[in-house]
């Protein structure tokens, strides 16, 4: 069926040019984003948010490349291996757009170092393998109020959360025990594009401002059967890390109607 063009949802392309326009990107240019873990997540998140123009982009991570990474970390190629992660990816984004600044930190994120490693960020996002490291990022980033956006896949199942400090759940609100290091699982590089690029979507909505980001949900994603579940998360008030915590910092969030029409 053909619908005719009066009958087609009529979105305004004016409200999406004044939403995502010239100020939204020298917006953008201002802005820092951390990006913990230079693998799989972090070379699509990161090359997702070069391409969008953010300003400022960090890279920590402290590993070198390796043949067995090569099929699924996208920003890795042959000529890489052996060379620092932070390199490899970085010299690759600083091709995608000379126009943004790219600090390497090859330094493995730590309890000690991360309050400074951590500093002088708008944003952070959580592209690690192991929740020791994601339990450092969790309480550091409560600690200086950073919102951080956490994924993590094993095999084709996924799952994504933004964590706005004293706003929605910290991750220790849902996970009891964050002691255990990386345990080796396979992942399709399909797969981990769509979490990655779930993240890097919903950072540019925080970062600017527009459209609705996912707070207080935990999102799963199975790319076997390619459904979607948003799970309601509350924050708890016995929480060790976040439930004392008072926000001081105000998020507004503008809404837009969809994009111009083809």
């Amino acid at each position: 069926m053909k619908l005719l063009p009066s009958e087609i949802p009529r979105y305004s392309r004016q409200i999406a040019l004044e939403s995502w326009g010239l100020r939204t990107q020298r917006s953008l240019k201002k802005k820092t984003v951390t990006i913990v873990g230079a693998g799989a997540l972090g070379t699509v998140s990161s090359s997702l948010l070069a391409k969008a123009g953010v300003g400022r982009i960090k890279i920590i991570d402290f590993d070198e490349v390796e043949v067995v990474n090569l099929s699924s970390q996208l920003m890795h190629w042959d000529r890489d291996v052996g060379k620092k992660k932070t390199r490899s990816l970085g010299e690759k984004l600083r091709e995608m757009n000379p126009y943004i600044h790219v600090v390497e930190i090859n330094e493995k994120l730590t309890g000690d170092n991360a309050d400074k490693l951590l500093s002088d960020t708008d944003l952070v996002i959580d592209a690690t393998d192991n929740l020791i490291v994601r339990d450092i990022i969790n309480r550091t980033c409560v600690e200086k109020e950073i919102p951080f956006i956490h994924a993590g896949i094993r095999g084709f199942y996924g799952q994504v959360m933004i964590v706005i400090p004293g706003i929605t759940p910290c991750l220790a609100c849902i996970f009891e025990e964050m002691s255990s290091g990386p345990r080796g699982c396979p992942v399709v590089i399909p797969h981990v594009s769509l979490l990655a690029s779930i993240q890097a979507l919903e950072a540019i909505k925080i970062l600017t401002g527009l459209g609705e980001p996912a707070l207080g949900y935990l999102i799963y994603i199975d790319g076997l059967s390619l459904e979607m579940e948003k799970i309601m998360i509350d924050r708890n008030p016995d929480c060790p890390v976040c439930s004392k915590l008072k926000p001081t910092k105000k998020y507004e969030f503008t809404k837009i109607q969809g994009a111009c029409p083809a």
